[in-house]
């Protein structure tokens, strides 16, 4: 039941204001820094001593830069317990492109008297102010998190196996926040004792008393749609305390898109964006898709011939083999592969599997008859997806995404699996960096669900560096 659930988290809302509070002001300090080692190192053309390099209009494109683009580019799940390695990427990645926004503006407005080494010298500071920051920044919060300052102690009120999945998760992603107990709901079949290692601390009906109690700072409703009117209750009786009341509505586990909630006329509305991605994410993944894809298609051009070449001597018929895909929210496209099966492999599939008979909308056969000797190697080294780089320059798909799926088998998803289709497909993705062929159709659909809901272009880099290893692996691969 507890599939997707906004978490209470103090540091949450700190670690939004860092781009503004921390990262701005050390970009700041960065620049005059730069400008000082410009001055006294003798480093790239001499310059007199009376140079001046930091005029108001340099300062106001920086300011300007930092305050409207920046915090876009380094913008993440806000948890001081996220991954390090995914926060400095973040910040890598934001500071690097500010930066040449700044040099573009900077061309634009005809700031010409303007040093190349001050400005490396500026990108790097930057760069290493802001990383020993947020560091900084982490391991203060995690002694404070040790010390118990920052911890919240939670209360959840919903059935004991809710209990269980909601203290795993924040035991994974939320240590500041720790679980007293659960309340049982009132006239629950399963008796009130320890789930998962949370004690049962009474039954729902009396949560008010004991949030007091416990001291407790947060409340989970965790209840079932049947249960509407006792999490009503429940959410009035805890008005008159302190506490922060979060409802984890079940239906939202139906959506694949990040939600927002709005206000009108007093009534909430749960947003679901349309398209998943906003417009400027889903502009700068297009703009990277199309860069990357265009220059390794170039790239590889002589590996595409040579592989053709091998294709052709080793059994008859085409070259590519084409086969319609559902795409972006169904939409069929015709996707491109190397052959790697015997050229009537698609008139020959009865012979390998009974689509009807599948026990779910999806197969991968580890010793298929029909795949050819060239075949196998292409298979291996995942060789024979290299011309969907010609989808991906197209636009029928991204470099990043869930893969795209057998038109025949999308038509029998059901709605729960229908929701990987919200972004467009990918060459790679989380599938093919954790286990490949060796995922359940559940286990895929709901890895890329995580992917679509914490989107970031960062995270797509990430995935297209574990690619690499995980196609030299060869787990899943067949």
């Amino acid at each position: 039941m507890v599939g997707w659930v906004a978490v209470y988290r103090p540091q949450e809302y700190r670690a939004a204001y860092y781009p503004y509070l921390v990262d701005l002001p050390l970009a700041l300090v960065a620049l005059v820094l730069a400008d000082r080692l410009r001055h006294t190192l003798a480093i790239g053309l001499p310059i007199e001593p009376d140079t001046v390099y930091l005029s108001p209009p340099v300062y106001a494109i920086v300011v300007a830069v930092w305050v409207t683009l920046y915090p876009r580019l380094v913008r993440g799940d806000g948890r001081q317990g996220a991954p390090v390695a995914g926060e400095l990427g973040r910040v890598t990645f934001g500071i690097t492109a500010a930066a040449l926004c700044v040099a573009s503006l900077f061309y634009l407005v005809k700031i010409e008297n303007f040093s190349r080494v001050l400005f490396g010298y500026f990108v790097a500071l930057t760069l290493l102010l802001v990383a020993a920051a947020r560091l900084g920044l982490r391991w203060w919060w995690r002694r404070r998190v040790a010390a118990g300052r920052e911890v919240r102690r939670a209360l959840v009120i919903g059935a004991p196996d809710a209990a269980a999945r909601l203290a795993a998760a924040l035991a994974a992603e939320a240590p500041d926040v720790r679980i007293a107990g659960y309340a049982a709901p009132d006239g629950s079949a399963a008796p009130c004792g320890e789930a998962g290692g949370v004690p049962c601390l009474g039954p729902a009906c009396a949560c008010a008393a004991l949030a007091e109690a416990q001291a407790i700072d947060v409340v989970y409703v965790v209840l079932e749609p049947g249960q509407r009117d006792l999490a009503l209750r429940c959410v009035e009786a805890l008005q008159a305390l302190p506490v922060h009341v979060y409802i984890v509505p079940d239906f939202v586990d139906l959506f694949a898109a990040r939600a927002t909630l709005h206000l009108v006329g007093g009534m909430p509305l749960l947003a679901l964006r349309a398209p998943v991605l906003p417009a400027w994410d889903a502009a700068a993944k297009r703009l990277f898709d199309v860069v990357v894809s265009a220059a390794v298609l170039i790239v590889l051009a002589p590996l595409f011939a040579l592989i053709a070449l091998a294709i052709k001597l080793d059994s008859p018929g085409p070259v590519f083999f084409v086969q319609t895909r559902a795409g972006e929210n169904g939409r069929p496209f015709r996707m491109y592969k190397f052959r790697s099966m015997v050229a009537d492999a698609e008139a020959r599939l009865a012979e390998v599997v009974d689509l009807g008979s599948l026990a779910e909308p999806a197969y991968k056969l580890r010793h298929d008859p029909r795949v050819t000797r060239v075949g196998r190697v292409l298979r291996r080294w995942s060789l024979d997806e290299l011309p969907q780089l010609w989808n991906v320059l197209k636009g029928d798909m991204s470099l990043v995404g869930p893969r795209p799926e057998d038109a025949a088998l999308v038509a029998r998803y059901t709605a729960w699996q229908r929701k990987r289709l919200a972004v467009k497909p990918g060459l790679t993705g989380p599938m093919q960096v954790n286990g490949r062929g060796d995922l359940s159709l559940e286990e895929r659909v709901r890895l890329e669900l995580r992917y679509i809901q914490q989107y970031s272009l960062w995270e797509d880099i990430r995935l297209l560096l574990r690619t690499v290893p995980a196609v030299l692996s060869g787990r899943g691969a067949y």
